[in-house]
């Protein structure tokens, strides 16, 4: 009897201390849980590592196709490092994989992925679930980790709303695309006898939308100053309008949510004397001064001589 004692004695103190299994685990969360129909839906991918430190990992997210049809995704804060495969659709149309490394590795409870943005096609249930989940620790052995995915559910409305893409990517993205340069070239293999401009932005937020182009001559009268230009849409090669580089040159790039960046490239030729306006409104005041002057001169003297 002391001896089944013993054992059940053993037995609760093995329950009581022993540590739960723990997974790292994914998840998602909505930034809207009742949609309408042609909505725009900002699902965000996250991952709590349960208290491992890991430096890798993969998964897929699973998505209705008949409910939901994918708009385009971000990762610009996301806790990746280097992606092994950047955030794409499958063939199987209804997954957007992923796996990237995270060198010196994380451990957090809802450390940043990715996100994605979907329009709603239809009214449902729908369901965001995970697949192909795997998540390595950064123990420098590659030892893999027990992954798990969440489901997220919400439901799909009907009504035809709709939220502005720009406003979902306002939320997701407030920083400007990054610096950058712009360069002249005056190459045949680019634009025959023609200097183009060459430009090239970054956006790790939301991605660039568009670039704009401004030539902008300056004007100066009698130490007045006014500015002839406009912004046009443009793509790198951009073919100058001004060929003889008399005009200040500006790109604008343009982010999805609306954000800016501009650089310039100042006039590289110092205008010539003959294109100051001060000169020629002097010349063009002497010679009314002139003819004025030899018109009086012309009557006095006919008076004098009545």
């Amino acid at each position: 009897m002391k001896k089944v004692l013993g054992i059940i004695l053993i037995l609760f103190c093995c329950l009581c201390f022993a540590r739960p299994a723990r997974a790292a685990e994914f998840f998602a969360t909505a930034s809207n849980y009742a949609p309408e129909i042609n909505d725009y839906v900002q699902i965000d991918i996250f991952i709590d590592t349960q208290g491992e430190e890991i430096n890798a990992l993969e998964t897929a997210v699973v998505f209705p196709e008949n409910l939901l049809e994918l708009a385009d995704f971000s990762y610009g804060d996301s806790v990746i490092n280097y992606w092994v495969e950047k955030p794409h659709q499958t063939d199987e149309h209804n997954k957007i994989f992923f796996s990237g490394i995270t060198p010196g590795g994380f451990n957090e409870n809802s450390a940043y992925l990715i996100s994605l943005i979907f329009k709603t096609k239809n009214t449902g249930r729908s369901e965001i679930t995970f697949s192909q989940n795997k998540t390595l620790k950064n123990n420098g052995f590659g030892t893999e980790v027990e992954s798990v995915g969440k489901k997220l559910t919400f439901n799909i409305q009907t009504g035809l709303k709709g939220e502005d893409v720009e406003n979902i990517y306002k939320n997701l993205d407030k920083i400007p695309p990054e610096d950058f340069e712009i360069f002249i070239y005056e190459d045949n293999n680019i634009v025959p006898d023609k200097k183009a401009l060459i430009f090239d932005a970054t956006d790790k937020g939301s991605g660039i939308s568009h670039y704009e182009v401004l030539e902008e001559k300056i004007g100066r009268l009698f130490g007045w100053e006014f500015k002839i230009g406009r912004w046009t849409p443009a793509t790198s090669p951009h073919v100058l309008q001004d060929q003889k580089m008399r005009s200040n040159i500006y790109v604008k790039a343009v982010d999805r949510a609306g954000n800016e960046r501009i650089v310039s490239l100042m006039s590289v030729q110092t205008p010539k004397w003959y294109t100051n306006l001060n000169f020629w409104v002097i010349i063009i005041t002497i010679i009314i001064l002139l003819i004025l002057s030899r018109r009086a001169y012309a009557k006095f003297s006919g008076k004098n001589k009545n």
